[in-house]
């Protein structure tokens, strides 16, 4: 067995815990925008998906 410790998944965590990890980031969010944020995770698939379209997005609106 490894003894490397397995990622958290955001799947794997409540509502009150995200927003708990958000709030020690410095950002607010209502119980209900952390369950969209969750919604939004799950259907990219993943954050690290979800991380790589708000980098493209990012570089997107200068051009807009």
């Amino acid at each position: 067995m490894s003894d490397e410790a397995q990622p958290i998944r955001l799947a794997d965590l409540h509502p009150d815990e995200i927003q708990e990890l958000l709030e020690e980031a410095g950002i607010e969010a209502t119980e209900e925008q952390v369950k969209m944020i969750s919604a939004f995770v799950a259907s990219v698939g993943g954050l690290e998906n979800a991380q790589g379209l708000f980098d493209e997005l990012k570089e997107l609106r200068p051009a807009a």
